[in-house]
């Protein structure tokens, strides 16, 4: 796997406080630059700084938060994605706020587009913005791509990776049927700070 990708386990030390806060919010559809998604609450309700920071060996700037709940049945905007659509984003950082059942591999899947070899988006003044839209395309199925990597679900695993990095909740369907017993997570995007 790439060596990018950091994983931590027994990050958060308040894990069942943020938890708890993550579950009391009310995960109706969210528009988030024009696209609706799902199972999105708390934009800028928690951010661990000074941790991620320490993880990162540099100080960081957030650049936008959010906790997500996965249930059996929702649908995302985009499957396999990168997250160069959250403005200034240069790394991001999935915690994961509860274990899967025991019968699920809920998780993080990293992957290679098959047709072009690449793991992330290029700089935009490398490619088109026609090979973007093709990303995107692609991001609906697994027939373009390769799995590259893979992060398994873990109560207080926290996971960084590049914002340009192509992933994928992991497998496609998620479980539960609310933030009780849902796949819950906190999600940052952040820079180097100056």
């Amino acid at each position: 796997m790439d060596k990018t990708i950091i994983v931590i386990d027994g990050f958060a030390p308040d894990i069942d406080g943020v938890a708890d806060a993550a579950r009391s919010l009310d995960y109706s559809p969210m528009v988030y630059e024009g696209v609706e998604y799902s199972g999105m609450s708390g934009r800028g309700m928690y951010f661990p700084a000074a941790a991620l920071s320490d993880a990162m060996g540099f100080r960081v700037a957030p650049v936008e938060t959010i906790f997500r709940c996965g249930i059996v049945g929702d649908k995302m905007a985009v499957w396999i994605h990168n997250d160069l659509g959250v403005a200034g984003a240069e790394w991001a950082a999935i915690l994961y706020l509860t274990d899967p059942p025991a019968h699920d591999s809920s998780g993080t899947a990293f992957w290679r587009h098959v047709e072009t070899g690449l793991v992330a988006q290029p700089s935009a003044d490398s490619f088109s913005p026609e090979m973007a839209q093709q990303f995107n395309i692609d991001g609906q199925t697994m027939r373009p791509w390769q799995m590259d990597g893979y992060v398994a679900m873990r109560k207080n695993r926290l996971v960084i990776y590049p914002a340009n990095r192509f992933h994928s909740r992991w497998p496609y369907r998620a479980f539960g049927s609310s933030p009780a017993d849902g796949r819950l997570i906190w999600v940052g995007f952040f820079r180097e700070g100056k």
